[in-house]
């Protein structure tokens, strides 16, 4: 309960427009994304809609797939995911 608690406090401080979303831009911010290349497509994979802005909820299932707590087939389907572009549950190009 304590680590999603600190995830909220840090949520709402990457919230800098206040409507409990964190804006594509914002998503950027997350301390693990600001220098991963895969950042942009990182934040699209985890949002509802594709558009890279967050709910809390996306918030947490993306820092849980890549929280060193999560399982080898967490991070297996995450990791294909990154690389299916178009849902077709093959290896794409953008």
């Amino acid at each position: 309960a304590k680590e999603i608690q600190g995830l909220y406090r840090r949520f709402k401080e990457l919230d800098v427009s206040g409507n409990s979303i964190l804006e594509y831009e914002e998503c950027l911010a997350v301390d693990e994304l600001r220098a991963n290349p895969f950042a942009p497509r990182i934040c699209e994979l985890f949002s509802e809609d594709g558009s890279g802005s967050l709910t809390f909820t996306n918030f947490l299932d993306m820092k849980s797939a890549f929280s060193k707590k999560a399982s080898p087939d967490v991070r297996i389907v995450w990791a294909f995911a990154l690389w299916d572009f178009d849902g077709d549950d093959l290896i794409g190009v953008p």
